[in-house]
């Protein structure tokens, strides 16, 4: 097995755009890819053999093109005017000849269990020069691709391979073909010499070229050497990973848990707030690592907690109707002109949920003491005693009826755990957009893993917090001091939407490292450039029409990767019906599972946390501040731009933002 350098001095030296195309396969060695490449290269094979989860391929690259010769352009299309004899048009038998000494040299190579590899199924593949023109149509035979379409070959969603098939198959091939070299790369050496093969740089730097211009689904597949560490770090307890958008945390953790499931048979945990990541991040899973990815449970927080009261013949579900009118009636007997003249009335039931209930606070004495941290109505120790009296007619209401809110379906199940842990134990627990997890679900999760080393991992940005209210996450009694990292290179949004993203004073409610402020997006470091942001202002009659002709901009196979995003349910309907009315195909952002659609995702701000679109549509109102003390403005202010970072950070390339001028706003009709 030849590493890089040695293969160098092995092999002539290449054009820069040939040297880029083993490197498609080189920066994927990680994900199961071997590349073999011939020491002399002859007329009856291929330049090569790239062997992975995809199958074994046989490429040939075309000629290499002079930009300003239009006989070059031709020559490099196979079968073009002007076409040197060696590329001249094929016969369907001439690929198949041209592949048949790999294929002999795989054929029937053991695979797991009574599996083994049919050399017939090795394929030729026509390489050209990303500004070679035009090329030739695939066949069954022979696969044309350029260099910037190469990416489709190595993806894919059914595997014919397995990771260590693939390698098992390219030792196999590199011992019946002793003409060529099989490379390898190490992972624990650098070099900064230049090869005329491939160098490092060219490698690393094709990778992440891709991966700041891909979606996640080929992002996933790239770490950066900062990345890599956190990967492969051992930590002593519960650690944390944080940075601003689109750092690639969640690209960490599902490393990580991969990492995890192939050395060990114990179960793994992948759960956060909101419902769909966790369906679009097992897709991703699978793709990374298929052969453990069934040893990875990703799930809603929710839907986890239903599960494990089921399990115990505690079933409990969520009557958020009966929930409402619970605390409606505690609020007509409880309300006094003290509270009501601070704020109304929702500002109190989240009180209650995300301080009172989300904290765990069982006392009065707890909660007179506790810091209400992103809270912005000061409160007297007087305006607290009439708030847990509001509490407290709120729980009784609760038992009095028989209903459970969303905080007593977290509390049971933590009840569940002290007094038997579960059957379907975890070995580790991730648990993403943790700003916006309340304490109550972390500390539950914790008692899953308790301080086990790599057991707990923590994944969050302060600044994506999209509920009101935070805390310091050393109140969770869950200290990761030592163990947090920070990600700082935003791979995933372009130069001029991080710019437009950093004009919103974000304020980050939930500190990094135990107390240490974390990093604001305005310090990450950006490595993707280009991008757009559109602004739109007009009418709310005018507002659906241009919402429309902004969507309809985007072109027809790239409307599966847009997003529209409101903030409220009712502006949701309304997104969804304009496009939907003018023949623009549209789905629900809570049914997406991370299947390829063609279909433009609409829903709230909240459901797109964790996930990323080519493209993302966003309208602004103004919320109506009128009477409201200054606090609760400022409240909702800070929550509000959260919330517009939020959106403006799922899109990788495209940004539009429409702004309501006059009228009711969106919401209205």
């Amino acid at each position: 097995m030849a590493r890089l350098a040695e293969s160098s001095a092995r092999h002539p030296p290449r054009p820069a755009w040939r040297r880029r195309v083993p490197s498609v396969f080189l920066t994927r060695y990680p994900l199961g890819w071997r590349l073999l490449l011939p020491r002399r290269r002859t007329p009856d094979r291929g330049d090569a053999l790239f062997i992975g989860p995809a199958g074994v391929f046989a490429p040939e690259h075309t000629q290499d093109p002079d930009p300003g010769s239009h006989a070059a352009s031709s020559a490099a299309r196979p079968g073009g005017e002007g076409a040197p004899p060696e590329l001249a048009p094929r016969s369907a038998r001439e690929p198949a000849a041209v592949a048949r000494p790999a294929a002999e040299a795989l054929a029937d190579t053991p695979l797991s269990g009574d599996r083994s590899h049919a050399g017939a199924t090795a394929r030729l593949v026509s390489i050209a020069a990303a500004n070679a023109g035009g090329h030739g149509r695939s066949t069954g035979a022979l696969l044309h691709f350029d260099e910037r379409t190469l990416d489709r070959l190595v993806r894919t969603d059914s595997p014919r391979l397995r990771r260590a098939e693939a390698a098992r198959v390219a030792e196999a091939a590199a011992r019946r073909l002793p003409d060529h070299d099989l490379v390898a790369i190490d992972e624990d050496t650098s070099s900064t010499e230049t090869s005329p093969l491939f160098d490092e740089d060219t490698v690393r730097g094709a990778a992440r070229d891709r991966a700041v211009s891909g979606a996640f689904v080929s992002r996933i597949a790239f770490l950066d050497s900062r990345q890599t560490d956190l990967v492969e770090g051992i930590h002593s307890g519960p650690a944390r990973i944080s940075g601003p958008a689109g750092t690639g945390k969640t690209v960490v953790a599902l490393h990580r848990l991969a990492r995890m499931a192939r050395r060990s048979s114990d179960r793994l945990l992948f759960t956060t707030f909101v419902r769909s990541p966790p369906a679009v991040h097992q897709r991703s899973c699978q793709r990374l690592a298929p052969e453990v990815a069934d040893r990875v449970e990703f799930v809603g927080l929710h839907r986890w907690t239903r599960g494990l009261l089921a399990e115990r013949g505690r079933p409990l579900t969520v009557d958020r109707r009966a929930v409402r009118n619970c605390f409606a009636s505690a609020w007509r007997r409880h309300r006094t002109e003290d509270l009501q003249a601070l704020t109304p009335y929702d500002y109190w039931r989240t009180e209650i949920d995300r301080v009172i209930k989300g904290r765990g606070l069982t006392s009065f004495a707890q909660y007179r003491g506790v810091h209400r941290r992103g809270r912005r109505v000061a409160l007297t120790v007087d305006q607290r005693a009439l708030v847990w009296a509001l509490y407290e007619r709120y729980q009784h209401n609760l038992r009095d009826r028989g209903v459970y809110d969303d905080n007593d379906l977290l509390a049971a199940p933590h009840e569940e755990i002290r007094r038997r842990p579960p059957g379907r134990s975890y070995s580790a627990v991730v648990v993403d957009e943790v700003p916006d997890v309340v304490l109550l679900r972390l500390r539950l999760l914790h008692g899953l893993v308790d301080d086990r080393p790599d057991g707990l991992l923590r994944v969050g940005d302060g600044q994506q917090q999209v509920h009101p209210g935070g805390w310091p996450l050393s109140d969770a009694g869950i200290p990761v001091r030592g163990r947090g990292e920070i990600l700082r290179t935003d791979y995933r949004n372009s130069a001029e939407i991080i710019r437009y993203a950093r004009r919103l004073d974000a304020v980050d409610q939930v500190d990094d490292l135990d107390g240490a402020a974390g990093i604001a997006l305005r310090d990450a470091v950006v490595a993707h450039p280009g991008g757009r942001v559109d602004q739109w202002t007009g009418s709310d009659e005018d507002f659906d029409a241009g919402l429309v002709a902004a969507v309809r901009a985007v072109p027809v196979d790239e409307t599966g990767d847009v997003a529209v995003l409101a903030t409220t349910n009712a502006e949701t309907r309304r997104m969804f019906r304009a496009p939907a009315d003018a023949g623009v195909a549209v789905s629900r952002l809570d049914d997406h599972d991370g299947a390829q659609t063609g279909t433009v995702k609409v829903g709230t701000v909240l459901r797109a946390k964790g996930l990323e679109f080519s493209a993302v549509f966003r309208a602004l109102i103004t919320v109506g501040d009128v009477g409201l003390d200054d606090g609760v403005r400022r409240e909702r202010a800070e929550q509000a731009t959260r919330q517009r970072l939020v959106a403006a950070t799922r899109a990788r390339d495209r940004l539009w933002v429409g702004r309501v001028t006059a009228g009711k706003g969106p919401g209205s009709s």
